[in-house]
């Protein structure tokens, strides 16, 4: 592993999977320790498992993480499960963690189970420095395996996730009781922070919640547009939430339904105006 941890490129590529096959299907894994990647244009359809799998999977090591590495030009259609997100940036093991990541351009369309998730196991080390542009996950097929579209952190991976931010994101038609992105951890574990979220979140059948804080601190959100059928912004109590929560709607957010747990609310600010020096 030594000799081949670093400068793999990917390019051009398509797989094609059958989802009803009993087994679980992953495309692209990095296993262990990955460095210097460079991926662009790989597709995947109807795989019954993830699509891209960066830093999540032991194999020879005891450490598995993805570093200084970009992702370009992915389009994942119709793949994940309920186990598997279609799209996974983790750390496990021993080591160093997932960091100083560029992830430009992604399209996954009815992601079965969660679209997009980062998390790690170790709380030592955090998930950081990544960067995720024109991202777009579209949920439509509700009533498949129903997932959030993105999720930040996990509520059994006690691994910190910080520094992320997100832009020019469209998050289009969030599943049935289940967020377009979701911030959690484990209870009494390290929140997401400094993450900031740029984009827009609806559809034509945006059945599920919008952005959902069940724990978190210091998220930065500029939403360009809002609306699901679910409730538009959920904030969980401040045993798990801490301010800042930062939200730009450009003065839509007063049209928002909203569920902020009372002992939130002054960590939850929305800016009326905009003023300059």
């Amino acid at each position: 592993i030594g000799g081949q941890k670093a400068g793999v490129s990917i390019e051009g590529l398509t797989i094609v999977g059958n989802r009803a096959s009993a087994s679980l299907q992953n495309g692209f894994v990095f296993y262990d320790r990955a460095d210097v990647i460079y991926v662009n244009d790989i597709s995947t359809y109807y795989l019954n498992g993830r699509s891209l799998y960066l830093g999540g999977a032991l194999k020879n090591s005891t450490q598995s993480f993805v570093r200084e590495s970009h992702f370009y030009n992915m389009r994942f259609f119709n793949s994940g499960a309920a186990s598997a997100p279609v799209f996974e940036m983790a750390s496990l093991g021993t080591g160093d963690s997932s960091n100083s990541n560029i992830v430009d351009g992604i399209d996954i369309y009815a992601p079965y189970g969660t679209g997009m998730v980062f998390r790690g196991n170790r709380s030592g080390q955090a998930i950081d420095l990544i960067s995720v542009n024109q991202c777009r996950i579209e949920g439509l097929e509700s009533g498949t395996t129903a997932a959030d579209l993105i999720q930040v952190g996990d509520a059994t991976f006690p691994g910190i996730v910080n520094n992320i931010d997100f832009n020019q994101c469209q998050l289009i038609d969030p599943y049935t009781n289940y967020a377009a992105i979701h911030f959690c951890s484990p209870s009494g574990g390290a929140f997401p922070y400094q993450i900031t979220f740029d984009g827009f979140i609806g559809g034509g059948a945006p059945n599920g919640n919008g952005i959902v804080i069940s724990q978190g601190r210091n998220l930065y959100f500029n939403i360009s547009g809002m609306n699901t059928t679910g409730t538009n912004l959920i904030v969980g109590s401040s045993a798990n939430v801490a301010s800042p929560i930062w939200i730009n709607a450009y003065g839509a957010q007063s049209a928002w339904t909203t569920s902020i747990d009372a002992t939130s609310i002054a960590s939850v600010i929305a800016p009326t105006q905009h003023t300059f020096p």
